[in-house]
């Protein structure tokens, strides 16, 4: 992104400018009259010194994506996130991604994508790795069942900005999404794989798997934690 500011003095008295930076705003480059300077954030400003009658003022910056979770209170989005990119809050929409939404999860990478389209205009879309969940034959006939691990297959979703919904065809939309983990389990085997090949054991007397270390006399180490994270999720 990129923010130019032209700045015309009415009086001779110094002025000093404030000027906002959003928190999505990332690695903000502040230009002053030519001269390159690491804009310095406070309280969400930054703040330039205007001393000649005029000055030129271009801001660059990163536009993030975020991953934006609803305070633990709100209970129809636990578990959930929206998608933000800069300013503008994302949606999935059925036109893209099928009808069910609610069967969606978002599982990975969220990329950006340019896209003209007939009814939307140039927009910048959203893609993700996601999975859907399938559903299979033992629902027949049923509302309640024991529970069972739910069967699941990868999915690229595609997210519109949220002004945007409503434009194309009748159908489903939903903001909140669910936040899937679909990496923890293959991080997790695959980490404890190699760490057999490294000499190390998993435990099993330890509920929660710790991983131990096995000595050459046949003596076992317990305990070992390594830290291994997922999405903010622990895996060894």
């Amino acid at each position: 992104g990129q923010t130019v500011i032209a700045v015309e003095k009415a009086s001779s008295e110094q002025l000093r400018l404030g000027i906002r930076i959003p928190y999505w705003a990332e690695n903000p480059v502040l230009v002053v009259d030519g001269q390159e300077t690491v804009a310095e954030s406070s309280n969400g400003y930054t703040y330039v010194t205007v001393i000649s009658d005029s000055m030129a003022i271009e801001l660059t910056y990163t536009i993030a994506i975020n991953e934006i979770e609803a305070h633990p209170l709100v209970k129809a989005d636990k578990g959930k996130v929206a998608l933000q990119r800069g300013p503008f809050i994302y949606c999935l929409e059925e036109q893209d991604n099928g009808k069910q939404l609610h069967l969606l999860a978002l599982t990975g990478s969220v990329r950006p994508r340019f896209r003209s389209d007939k009814l939307l205009g140039d927009s910048v879309f959203l893609e993700a790795e996601g999975e859907l969940q399938v559903m299979e034959d033992g629902w027949q006939g049923k509302l309640y069942r024991v529970h069972q691990k739910p069967q699941t297959i990868p999915k690229m979703l595609t997210f519109i900005p949220y002004y945007n919904w409503g434009n194309r065809s009748l159908g489903e939309m939903q903001v909140w999404v669910d936040k899937g983990y679909a990496c923890l389990k293959a991080l997790r085997r695959n980490t404890t794989k190699r760490l057999e090949q490294l000499g190390f054991f998993r435990s099993q007397r330890d509920g929660r798997g710790s991983i131990g270390q096995r000595r050459s006399d046949g003596e076992k180490f317990e305990g070992l934690r390594l830290g291994i994270h997922c999405r903010g999720y622990p895996v060894v």
